[in-house]
């Protein structure tokens, strides 16, 4: 590891900055069309922008225009950063926590997508569990064309 790579230290953010209730940040590398069924995924079920920052973080991809395809979607709530160097996997999931302003924090691969309903269930278990750090669930996996492969196992009855 270089040592002029970032370190792990991801500080509070700053009391005197507007926090949306939720960052949706999409950690990216030569993402494909994908990408935007996920921006998708996420715009459609929460239209309140000033609620929400989205942010695609990309880890300095070589063969795709990631600032580019993100322009293209064509929605300015969508915020683009590009790390100045390739940091890898990990670091680029750490600079995206960094990055995040909001009360909840949701890292969205660029590949996956969310279903309707998805962030006011979230809200739900953390508005009612208020001492909770994170929360997960199960995953609907999929193939090319969207069709359920199978989903994961649950790991304790719904809530």
């Amino acid at each position: 590891m270089h040592s002029d790579k970032p370190t792990n230290i991801i500080l509070p953010v700053p009391a005197n900055i507007k926090r949306p209730r939720w960052s949706v940040m999409l950690p990216t590398y030569n993402p494909d069309r994908h990408l935007f069924e996920a921006l998708e995924s996420v715009i459609s079920q929460y239209p309140d922008s000033g609620n929400m920052q989205i942010e695609v973080v990309d880890d300095c991809s070589p063969d795709v225009d990631v600032e580019k395809l993100v322009k293209e979607f064509g929605n300015s709530r969508i915020s683009f950063y590009r790390n100045p160097e390739n940091l890898g996997h990990s670091f680029n999931f750490t600079e995206c926590i960094r990055r995040a302003k909001g009360e909840l924090i949701h890292l969205l691969h660029e590949d996956d997508l969310v279903k309707p309903g998805f962030y006011k269930k979230f809200e739900e278990i953390f508005d009612k569990y208020k001492t909770i750090g994170a929360a997960y669930c199960r995953q609907e996996y999929i193939d090319e064309d969207g069709g359920t492969m199978f989903f994961s196992d649950t790991d304790l009855p719904e809530t």
